[in-house]
């Protein structure tokens, strides 16, 4: 037949697709509320062992949550349109803190 579709439901990915949204949708009163905060990271040059730059890696200080670890929501962030305000606090944050 022609158009005639189907899809299983799995209780455990549409927990996990609430889960993330919901998350998405804290992040974003996240970046608001100045909740993120950045870590950074040395980068060594391994030859000379000089420090050669830093990386700056965002961190979550979520109100009810804890710490969210990266982990926990950058992989999601990444394909949604929350990249682009995420990535703009980032680097807003790091000229900021070297100003």
């Amino acid at each position: 037949h022609r158009g005639l579709r189907y899809a299983l439901y799995d209780i455990h990915t549409d927990r996990t697709s609430r889960a993330n949204l919901a998350l998405m949708g804290e992040l974003l009163v996240a970046i608001r509320e100045r909740q993120l905060l950045l870590h950074y990271q040395p980068k060594l040059n391994l030859a000379s062992g000089r420090v050669e730059g830093v990386e700056a890696l965002v961190r979550w200080r979520h109100p009810a949550r804890g710490m969210v670890p990266p982990g926990d929501f950058i992989p999601n962030v990444e394909n949604t349109d929350l990249i682009s305000p995420l990535s703009r606090w980032v680097v807003e944050e790091a000229i900021g803190q070297l100003a």
